[in-house]
């Protein structure tokens, strides 16, 4: 006869199992895991520092972030602001700025 008792903790164990596998996979940061600087990246998937630049202390309590895309890092560096940086990822040339 079959006992449901122990079915619950097994499956308990398969559904966090794969739950951790899909965060991983998604390259989202979990307890535990740490960003690394992108020269470091040796997989395609996971948590990479693109850039570390200053943009100043913000004095709002509510503040947005802009996402451009330009077609050279020279474009992206010539609009680039005090509060901005710009990145290469995905086969584009990012502006990011708050």
């Amino acid at each position: 006869m079959f006992r449901y008792g122990r079915l619950l903790p097994i499956l308990a164990f398969l559904l966090l199992t794969f739950r951790c596998e899909l965060t991983l996979a998604q390259g989202v940061a979990i307890p535990g895991g740490v960003c690394k600087p992108v020269s470091q990246r040796t997989l395609d998937v996971g948590c990479w520092i693109m850039a570390d630049d200053q943009v100043g202390q913000l004095t709002k309590s509510e503040v947005f972030w802009h996402l451009d895309s330009y077609s050279t890092r020279d474009a992206a560096q010539a609009d680039k602001g005090p509060r901005s940086t710009v990145i290469e990822a995905l086969g584009k040339v990012w502006l990011m700025t708050i």
